[in-house]
């Protein structure tokens, strides 16, 4: 029965394959494959983006910033609630904002930018499976298909967030690092998509580079890139310089113009408050809110993947490629060590890295070539496939939030150029996001004032934040919680349990 059992396996599992150019010309065809895919899948969901409106509560913060560039006549800086922000780059922003110049759909000028970018990651995907096993071009469209399966994928490039663009530029500095392990040259790939990456979103291509280089050291054992190897080089030393430098460049121009609080802003803020690993210490997070994290609704994709890609060192014999799954393992780690506030969305930057690692895996894994297919194309379809629609992605914009859009827009009417804008923000269901606030009702360019809670008005009272006169809408229960802190309150109209007030001054 053994012997029986080991011919089986024989006829059915391929040997683990070595890593050889593919036939000159004999990649062509899947190339086009997945170029077709890529039309296919992206031009449908490129139909979509004028449906509905935005909704996810950083949108609003897209929405905001992007037309702060027009709104306050300076493309040098980043507005946020109208005053200068430091916590995110210009470049998705500037395109909205040319987007949105050029009298664009709103909703068009908003995604567009995160479609571009998850074009882009679509072929950084097959590229990234063309490296990781040259020989075998079929892995190409696969990458491709299962990376369109992505329901994540899709949910994020249809919407005016900025994890695509992150996406792409962490893959591509990653696709150059593995590069530059045999051409050198490549290093000055890395330190470009790196600086285009933190001009995008964050510097998340340096710290994958960075992490690698230092899983690359730590594996040194098993293969030939040993960092004293890799100091070697001048091409190596050059490269990692420059993409320090570019990761560097925006936040130092903007310290120059506003001083210090950039730096404290951007890396306290956004970086070191929010993965700090002191979650353990104060509230572990639960295996369930780590699932949730790392595997984002969809575990017939994310799973096989997963397991491909830590796999896949061993499959491929390539030793280097523990570097590479190290990077997915350290993020788990890191995940659920954060001590800040963490999203689902983050673990898009690995997608293109798990797709062409299942991809790789799929295909190599049986002598016959269709067995491999079958797979791929059978974790596709338990995905949900390449093609979602307008309602599966929920392109709508809530009843809620039309509502609010239209109470907003009432108040740009009303206030004037003299006045505080004020909102109460601490009630879940009836609170008004801040970049809506923001777009819609502080027309005239001035900072204003939203409530997280009633007792927040003394802090805005002593920042000097809340001159007199203001204007205000809430709930009348909210205005209720806050009545005897406002001198000379009038209440005015009330549109859909909203009301309008005015006041004097805050006491």
């Amino acid at each position: 029965m053994n012997a029986s059992f080991s011919n089986l396996r024989q006829r059915i599992f391929a040997d683990p394959p070595s890593v050889s150019r593919a036939a000159p010309g004999r990649g062509i065809l899947p190339v086009l494959v997945a170029g077709l895919v890529i039309a296919v899948a992206w031009g449908v969901h490129l139909g979509h983006i004028p449906a509905g409106g935005i909704s996810w509560y950083d949108e609003f913060h897209t929405l905001d910033r992007s037309a702060g560039f027009a709104r306050h006549d300076d493309w040098l800086t980043v507005y946020n609630k109208n005053e200068p922000g430091f916590r995110k780059p210009p470049l998705q922003y500037w395109m909205t904002g040319a987007l949105m110049q050029a009298g664009a759909d709103l909703e068009v000028a908003l995604r567009l930018p995160s479609m571009l970018f998850a074009l882009g990651t679509l072929a950084a995907t097959g590229w990234l499976a063309a490296i990781l096993l040259p020989g075998l071009p079929w892995a190409i469209p696969a990458a491709v298909l299962l990376c369109a399966s992505s329901f994540q994928f899709w949910s994020l490039a249809t919407s005016a967030m900025l994890d695509t663009g992150a996406a792409l530029f962490a893959t591509l500095a990653l696709i150059a690092a593995i590069l530059a392990l045999r051409r050198p040259l490549w290093w000055y790939g890395m330190a470009l998509f790196v600086g285009l990456g933190a001009l995008q979103k964050a510097p998340i291509g340096l710290v994958l580079v960075l992490l690698f280089i230092w899983a690359l050291n730590l594996t040194r054992a098993r293969h030939d890139f040993a960092y004293a190897r890799l100091k070697d080089s001048p091409h190596f030393l050059r490269g990692l310089r420059l993409a320090i430098l570019a990761a560097l460049a925006w936040p130092l121009f903007q310290t120059v113009l506003y001083g210090g609080e950039v730096l404290e802003d951007l890396y306290g803020g956004q970086m070191i408050e929010r993965f700090a690993p002191v979650r353990p210490l104060k509230d572990p997070r639960s295996g369930h809110d780590l699932w949730q994290l790392i595997v984002s609704g969809e575990p017939f994709w994310r799973l096989p993947a997963i397991a491909a890609l830590l796999w896949l060192p061993w499959h491929l014999r390539r030793p280097e490629l523990l570097a590479v799954a190290a990077l997915f393992a350290i993020y788990v780690v890191a995940m659920g060590l954060a001590g800040g506030s963490v999203y689902a969305r983050y673990t898009l930057i690995f997608v293109p890295l798990l797709a062409a690692a299942l991809a790789v895996v799929a295909l190599s894994l049986f002598r016959v070539r269709w067995l491999g297919w079958g797979l791929v194309l059978a974790i596709s379809a338990a995905s949900g496939g390449p093609i979602r629609s307008a309602d599966a992605l929920r392109l709508e914009q809530s009843a809620r939030l039309q509502t609010q859009i239209a109470v907003l827009s009432e108040m740009a009417g009303l206030l004037r150029p003299d006045e505080t804008l004020v909102t109460c923000n601490w009630t879940r269901e009836t609170r008004f996001l801040p970049g809506a606030v923001s777009y819609y009702a502080a027309v005239h360019g001035r900072p204003f004032v939203g409530l997280d809670s009633p007792g927040q008005v003394d802090r805005w009272l002593e920042r000097g934040r809340m001159p007199g006169p203001l204007r205000g809408v809430c709930t009348n229960a909210e205005l209720d919680r806050i009545a005897d802190r406002l001198v000379g309150l009038v209440r005015g109209a009330e549109q859909a349990g909203y009301v309008f007030w005015t006041a004097e001054a805050a006491r």
